[in-house]
């Protein structure tokens, strides 16, 4: 919803709760990339049955989605999946900040 604040606060606990890093920014990219089937579909019926998520997880997504350009959803997917590359290459070699950066860029409207 556009709060870095409440984002970074979100994150922070989970790796304060021992969730690996990796794993938020996976599951991140996921959900950003299941907001740009959402725009792309439009329909919780056929989302629901593309994706395999219950009809409300669908509405929420349809939801979340409106909030965001076709083109900066996809932006952002590809920021996800060139950091990951940059830090399986040892480019990036600070997961954490590299996730905060991308977090923020996320959040900003």
């Amino acid at each position: 919803n556009g709060n870095v604040k409440t984002a970074l606060t979100v994150m922070d606990n989970l790796i304060k709760m021992k969730e690996p890093v990796t794993k938020i920014r996976f599951m991140t990219a996921r959900h950003i990339r299941m907001l740009i089937c959402a725009k792309e579909l439009g329909n919780v019926g056929e989302i629901s049955k593309r994706l395999g998520t219950r009809d409300f997880v669908a509405r929420n997504l349809i939801n979340q989605a409106r909030g965001f350009t076709y083109e900066r959803l996809t932006g952002l997917y590809l920021d996800f999946l060139q950091t990951d590359r940059d830090i399986k290459k040892g480019v990036e070699t600070d997961e954490r900040t590299a996730l905060e950066v991308l977090i923020v860029k996320a959040a900003q409207r």
